[in-house]
């Protein structure tokens, strides 16, 4: 389904509905994943901050590009972490830290947004849910969301 967002103030409703459908599915037996793709500017850090202060994180919020990741406690009944991830400065998955990345994915109490996840593609675990940001104009965009 592609959704028409024509302002900031959209795309927050738009993310924060999105965190509510997500919190309270009864079938939480895994971390939950979303990847956020589009173009520079298309929306995909405005649907960030909106999607974790749903969650209540209440600390500034901003694209964690030059920190690639950065973690955010939670209080719900069962995500206790939420993981903002940027991969825009890397340029291959070999430049990924050596932290184990892939034992993140492990984590069943973890949400997961990751910008720009082609990058990692092959790093990511294939059940995750895909959001799509194109812009139409300068303040209109479409977003699509695979399941």
């Amino acid at each position: 389904m592609k959704q028409l967002i024509t302002s900031p103030r959209e795309m927050n409703i738009f993310a924060t509905t999105t965190a509510r459908t997500f919190l309270t599915r009864k079938t939480l037996l895994q971390p939950l994943i979303i990847t956020l793709q589009g173009d520079l500017g298309s929306g995909k850090t405005t649907f960030a901050q909106g999607f974790l202060r749903e969650l209540g994180v209440r600390e500034h919020i901003t694209s964690p590009t030059f920190l690639l990741i950065k973690e955010y406690a939670l209080r719900h009944s069962f995500y206790h972490r939420a993981y903002h991830i940027d991969c825009y400065r890397l340029h291959a998955p070999k430049e990924l830290p050596p932290l184990s990345f892939q034992d993140l994915f492990l984590d069943l109490h973890a949400i997961f947004l990751i910008e720009w996840p082609h990058i990692i593609e092959k790093h990511i675990p294939q059940s995750r849910v895909r959001i799509y940001f194109e812009h139409d104009t300068k303040s209109r965009r479409f977003v699509t969301m695979q399941q």
